[in-house]
């Protein structure tokens, strides 16, 4: 007969409850196993995660989208550790609420809207860093035995979150001058590197503005706003569990009700922990992000609607005013050191009109474009589409509506948008609300046979190994340098010593967690992020751990079962892996052979040494259908090659460059693409300078033709680019088309006064030129025309130049991306 103690100790899963007796040794092994194998996945989700952090993800070059691509593959890795430790450890562990459903809902239409992308190959990695954030928010809700555990992941991103921020104030402080100090010697240098083309004078501008105007960090991140965007929820936590802990009742030997001598923790140790908290504040103020600093208001407001329901009114009123106190002296000192200043509020109502634009742009997209609505565009798909929608005033081209509700129903559909927002509101729900009773929430009892693999008896392990995920990120981030590495992991190290009495024991809960939650999501109403994984999955993991914390909610029970639930997710992953391979396999196979042509081309200096460049390009051509990046690498390999030859005319070379940005304009690769159709453009203008008077007329005028042709086509993708229409308007005069010509420099006037923007307006010499040359072309355009339809005061252009110049271009855009869109799902379903 076993006692009551024995079985309430078996249901607990206390090893030492059980004798030799009950359980044989080698019954033991495969039990052990497993939870070795549960360790290692869940050390590894830590270490990733700590990982995705250093790429900057909301800049999408080349080395950003194969890093991240190979990222979400050690996703599908750790997800494999995970489901065998439950094969082979015989108990399969796994807790589930509604917002689980809405995100593996969330993973499903995400990858069925990638079948309606123009651009595929954005869409698929961007669909693979959407699945790789998914599986994070899963591992984190299942592997994590208990509340230690729980909460030592969530104060290993914490920690990584205070790196990055003192990483932040290290870039203002030292490395921001030095980059400065660098593009004012070598300006060119410095756009190549950045990856902005120096002929571009609006790229150019703005990228100036960033670096030369503006002091925000933004640590490993593109942008300051993004970094923002991890930092309001690190924040809103840790002030939570401050004000709890300080707000909290007290005994007469200082533990709060319901704490234990092990689970108490001092007020000193939590004062010392609001030293790296406070370096998390400062480079939040300093990002000067609006919405992140709404988010933390918000948040504030409801810990403090919580907490008088509980709390006394004059500790809440001292929080309140030593609140007021210290933001005020943050914002004076920001003030006199020249980092904060007066525009940050006066500019408020500015920075609100340029999100209401672009609202009004993703607005557009969803109502203009055919089928967006409901199946959306797919991911990475909207900056392509944003160009032909935007307003007249809008200050950029966005990558995103910099609302995360649009940003979810522009990528997804509307679909894809309640799963986002049901998932929110189910979540803030469960972290935040009342609840459901201690046996909704109580565990399942673990198995006979498991009862020896106990969860180790301390969360701070998994801190111990986030922490190799910087060291990690060097061989999987090329972005990340050794110095970077430093202060990264010294900030690491000082938040884990200083902060450990507010990151664990009892002091930070679900409705901490909840209140990150909250603040980030007011702080993406108005800025990007979603689709940014370094922005995503730190709210994802809140919102695991949160779920997990809550031992008075179903959300927060761990349930047990035996090897079939694992044995059949090994069956679905195994298919999930299949696709990977299918679709990514192609795509680091296609950018390894376009890196070893661009270092083979790199050292070449005669014509033969660059047809090997020109091989491994065709190849990467072969390798990747869905991009477009060996297609415009072969057409620059091709006047690479002619430089080098001597530049000699050959039309066929031409010919076939301008050939080569046709065919990354094909389906299934993005027609809409305006900065290969801009590039295209560029690449005839060299080749017309290089040629100079060797070219013949007939050429020149046909070449001129595709030069206009691929300008015209880029305007009426971004209609409101007034430089775009002032380049068409110079093109068209130069083959007497004089009518259109007339018609582009107006629009480029009008949409030069119309927008409020410096980067946008053109440049004086430009607006001079067309002012000085539009009563000359409204008098040739008046003129009578000879029977080809030209001027009778220039010579007519030849068939092939008219051609060349009208062919398969039709003046309603919409309708030729329908035609597209017909093309690519014909060649999609061959």
């Amino acid at each position: 007969m076993v006692s009551a103690k024995r079985v309430e100790s078996r249901r607990a899963g206390h090893p030492a409850a059980i004798g030799p007796q009950a359980v044989p040794v080698a019954a033991s092994v495969w039990p052990v196993v497993g939870e070795w194998l549960r360790r290692g996945a869940l050390a590894l989700l830590a270490a990733l995660i700590v990982i995705r952090l250093t790429f900057p993800s909301d800049a999408p070059t080349v080395d950003v989208q194969r890093s991240g691509v190979i990222w979400d593959g050690a996703m599908l890795g750790v997800t494999l550790l995970a489901l065998l430790a439950g094969a082979v450890g015989g108990a399969t562990r796994w807790r589930w609420s509604a917002v689980d459903a809405c995100v593996i809902a969330g993973m499903i239409l995400l990858a069925f809207s990638t079948r309606g992308a123009l651009d595929g190959r954005a869409a698929l990695n961007g669909a693979w860093n959407g699945v790789g954030v998914g599986l994070a928010y899963l591992l984190a809700r299942c592997l994590p035995r208990d509340a230690r555990e729980s909460r030592g992941l969530a104060s290993a991103l914490a920690a990584a979150a205070v790196g990055l921020a003192a990483y932040g104030l290290v870039q203002v402080a030292l490395e921001f001058p030095e980059t400065r100090a660098r593009y004012q010697a070598n300006p060119q240098a410095s756009l190549l590197a950045a990856g902005i083309d120096p002929t571009d004078p609006a790229s150019v501008s703005r990228f100036e503005n960033r670096l030369l105007g503006s002091r925000e960090p933004f640590a490993t991140f593109a942008l300051a706003n993004s970094l923002a965007g991890l930092l309001v929820g690190v924040a809103a936590i840790g002030l939570a569990a401050l004000f709890d802990h300080l707000t909290r009742p007290r005994s007469f030997n200082g533990s709060a009700p319901g704490e234990t001598t092990a689970t108490a923790t001092s007020t000193v140790s939590v004062l010392i922990a609001a030293i790296p908290l406070g370096i998390v504040l400062t480079c939040l103020l300093l990002t000067k992000s609006r919405s992140a600093y709404l988010g933390l208001l918000v948040a504030g407001l409801v810990w403090l609607w919580r907490a008088g329901k509980t709390r006394g009114g004059g500790a809440l009123g001292a929080v309140v005013v030593g609140s007021a106190v210290l933001g005020a002296l943050a914002v004076a000192t920001g003030a006199a050191t020249g980092q904060l200043d007066r525009l940050i509020v006066t500019e408020s109502f500015k920075s609100l009109s340029y999100r209401l634009d672009y609202w009004r742009g993703a607005w557009g997209i969803l109502t203009g474009e055919e089928g967006v609505f409901w199946t959306g565009l797919g991911p990475n798909n909207f900056a392509p589409a944003y160009p032909r929608w935007m307003t007249e005033t809008a200050s950029e081209e966005i990558a995103d509506p910099h609302n995360f509700v649009l940003e979810a129903w522009c990528t997804a559909g509307v679909f894809g948008m309640v799963a986002t927002l049901a998932g929110l509101g189910w979540g803030l729900r469960h972290l935040l609300g009342p609840g459901q009773g201690i046996e909704e929430g109580r565990d399942d009892p673990e198995p006979l046979e498991t009862v020896h693999a106990a969860a180790p008896r301390s969360g701070w392990w998994l801190v111990v190994a986030a922490a190799f995920g910087w060291v990690l990120a060097l061989a999987i981030n090329p972005t990340v340098e050794e110095r970077r590495l430093v202060v990264l992991l010294a900030g690491f190290g000082g938040a884990v010593l200083l902060g450990r009495g507010l990151a664990m024991g009892n002091t930070v809960g679900s409705a901490a967690l909840g209140l990150g939650v909250l603040a980030v999501a007011v702080n993406l109403l108005a800025a990007g992020g979603l689709g940014f994984p370094s922005v995503a999955l730190p709210w994802a993991v809140w919102l695991a751990v949160g779920q997990n914390l809550r031992q008075d909610r179903r959300c927060g029970r761990l349930r047990v079962a035996g090897r079939l639930p694992a044995v059949t997710g090994l069956l679905i992953w195994a298919a999930v892996v299949g696709i990977y391979v299918g679709t990514i396999g192609s795509f680091l196979r296609s950018e390894a052979l376009l890196e070893a042509a661009e270092r083979l081309a790199s050292r070449a200096s005669r014509p033969e040494e660059f047809d090997r460049p020109l091989e491994l390009a065709l190849e990467a051509a072969e390798a990747d259908r869905l991009s477009a990046r060996p297609w415009t690498t072969l057409a620059q390999l091709t006047y690479a090659r002619w430089i080098a030859s001597g530049a000699q005319e050959d039309r066929n070379v031409w010919i076939k460059a301008l050939t080569y940005y046709d065919m990354a304009l094909e389906p299934p690769r993005d027609p809409r693409a305006g900065s290969i159709l801009r590039e295209q453009a560029r690449m005839g203008k060299l080749f017309l300078e290089r040629l100079g008077e060797s070219i013949s007329p007939n050429d020149r005028l046909v070449l001129l033709g595709r030069i206009a042709k691929a300008t015209r086509l880029a305007s009426r993708l971004a209609p409101t680019r007034a430089g775009l229409r002032a380049e068409l308007a110079g093109l068209n005069a130069d083959l007497s088309l004089y009518d259109q010509a007339v018609a582009e420099a107006e629009e480029a006037l009008r949409l030069d006064a119309a927008t409020p923007h410096a980067d946008r307006k053109l440049d004086d010499a430009r607006r001079r030129f067309l002012q000085d040359a539009l009563p000359r072309w409204r008098e040739a355009a008046a003129k009578p025309r000879s029977r080809d339809g030209h001027g009778s005061d220039r010579p007519p252009a030849t068939q092939a130049a008219r051609e060349s110049l009208h062919s398969e271009f039709p003046t309603d855009i919409s309708s030729r991306l329908a035609r597209w869109r017909i093309v690519h799902h014909a060649r999609e379903s061959s």
